[in-house]
């Protein structure tokens, strides 16, 4: 052991020595060492953050995407992972009991303004089904969060909510945002609460700033002009299985003839 020890001092020491004689090359090989790590480390907790990670709601484990598999134009299969609205209401029927279907568009940089005097800036805009934040289980942090009765006439609710990160570097976590108006379009919307921290939507890689209902969307209701995704949120209490199989069952009644429609679980992204 004692032999042991003293091969280890003396190989540090001549270790150390040789640092001191080339310091050039040894600080030059220590930071290129250090930059390696830092870049690795930095690249995993983005895939981590953008890919891996499940959305930060109660019960990831419950969602699915929702596809449909059929031929495309060319008369190979394809699968299709978006809907027009009227269809997606159609699936939503058939699964009333089973499941619970959620709209949601992809994001969108758009352009607002908060005032008639201010400059137009930019944020990110998602319309989603009124009932997203219940089923999610999400609360707010200030004011409310949009229900399904917001979301049920077009055009009727022109209504926002905040991400929490919008609203902290956007305002401040100023509590009067609430009730504010802003222009997006020819529509006036007004702000009716922020939604709780770490949601910031569904799509991996954007954080969405304000969420606002699909109903709003002015092509909601044309079959070929506003495409949706959709997201299927299994029965509370129920993985998967059985319960899955059951809603999936419905939707080929659907639309038969442009494919068969499925819920496939989905590797949920970030909030």
């Amino acid at each position: 052991m004692l032999a042991w020890l003293e091969s280890l001092r003396a190989d540090a020491v001549f270790g150390w020595r040789q640092l001191k004689k080339h310091w050039l090359t040894s600080a030059a090989a220590i930071l290129s060492l250090a930059l390696g790590i830092g870049a690795c480390t930095s690249a995993f907790r983005l895939i981590d953050a953008l890919l891996l990670r499940p959305l930060p709601v109660p019960n990831p484990d419950r969602l699915y995407s929702l596809s449909r598999q059929g031929l495309n134009f060319d008369g190979k299969p394809s699968i299709d992972q978006n809907c027009e609205y009227p269809l997606f209401l159609q699936m939503r029927a058939a699964v009333k009991d089973r499941a619970e279907l959620l709209a949601l568009s992809y994001a969108d940089r758009v352009d607002l303004s908060y005032r008639p005097d201010q400059e137009i800036e930019k944020a990110y805009v998602q319309y989603v089904s009124g009932w997203m934040f219940e089923s999610f289980g999400l609360r707010p942090v200030l004011g409310r969060l949009l229900t399904e009765t917001d979301d049920r006439i077009p055009g009727a609710h022109p209504y926002a909510v905040l991400s929490y990160d919008y609203w902290t570097l956007r305002f401040g976590q100023d509590p009067k945002v609430v009730g504010r108006s802003f222009r997006m379009g020819e529509t006036l919307y007004e702000v009716i609460g922020v939604v709780e921290k770490p949601f910031t939507g569904t799509e991996p890689g954007t954080m969405i700033d304000v969420f606002v209902p699909a109903m709003m969307n002015p092509y909601v209701t044309a079959l070929r002009r506003q495409r949706f995704s959709g997201v299927c949120s299994a029965e509370a209490g129920c993985r998967g299985g059985a319960r899955s199989r059951e809603a999936r069952s419905k939707f080929p009644c659907v639309r038969r003839r442009e494919g068969q429609g499925i819920c496939r679980r989905s590797p949920a992204g970030p909030g």
